[in-house]
């Protein structure tokens, strides 16, 4: 789907030849897309170079499950980005490379009315109580995307922008815990700890398939 997005909007944006720029420098868009909804601020450099910075909030609810375990999910992500746009043929086709950072964070929660295998031994529900746990994609997230911008390149003052590409996060790390429960005697307490920490390894293992996060945007722009 991106290599499609992307070569639409190469297409597109290389059919005309190099379009005039504009005499002011500066503007601001609203955006929204898979990084959420998000203001941005941009900064004509030089001729084929634009700066730009963001401020995305993204916030989803979903569910899903390991094994035996059901689990709700609160995905939250409140980023920031800056970025350097490449307009390598001198009209509204870029090239852009920057990087996201902030709160990159799913919360994750799991209450059971029956029994469940955690790890690979089966506990009753008093036994496990509820599960909470935060799987954390760091705080930095390179991007590299393609896109049309026409925002210095439009007689009016609005404009439009487009991009696809993709924000890689760092390797997930999960930190699990037990609340609520009845009481365990020790030896129950420290094999459900070693189970525990079973299922860590497999959300973490799960959660690598979403460390990187396909970015799919369109905004309008002001210019001043």
């Amino acid at each position: 789907m991106l290599r499609s997005l992307s070569l639409a909007l190469l297409l597109a944006a290389s059919a005309g030849a190099a379009s005039a720029q504009t005499s002011e420098r500066f503007a601001v868009g609203v955006t929204a897309g898979t990084t959420g909804f998000g203001v941005e601020g941009q900064f004509r450099a030089a001729p084929r170079f634009n700066l730009r910075v963001s401020g995305d909030v993204f916030s989803y609810d979903t569910d899903f499950a390991t094994d035996d375990v059901d689990y709700e999910a609160e995905i939250d992500f409140n980023q920031v980005g800056g970025f350097v746009d490449v307009h390598p043929f001198d009209n509204s086709f870029f090239v852009s490379g920057g990087v996201y950072t902030g709160d990159r964070s799913v919360e994750v929660n799991a209450t059971s009315n029956m029994s469940a295998e955690i790890g690979n031994v089966v506990f009753t529900p008093q036994q496990i109580g509820t599960l909470t746990g935060t799987v954390d994609f760091g705080g930095t997230a390179p991007f590299l995307g393609v896109g049309y911008n026409n925002t210095f390149r439009t007689n009016g003052r609005i404009g439009f922008k487009a991009v696809v590409g993709a924000a890689f996060g760092e390797d997930p790390s999960v930190d699990l815990r037990r609340t609520g429960g009845e009481p365990l005697p020790a030896f129950i307490q420290t094999q459900f700890d070693r189970e525990l920490r079973n299922e860590e390894a497999e959300l973490q293992q799960d959660a690598e398939d979403l460390k990187t996060l396909p970015v799919v945007q369109v905004g309008l722009t002001y210019r001043f």
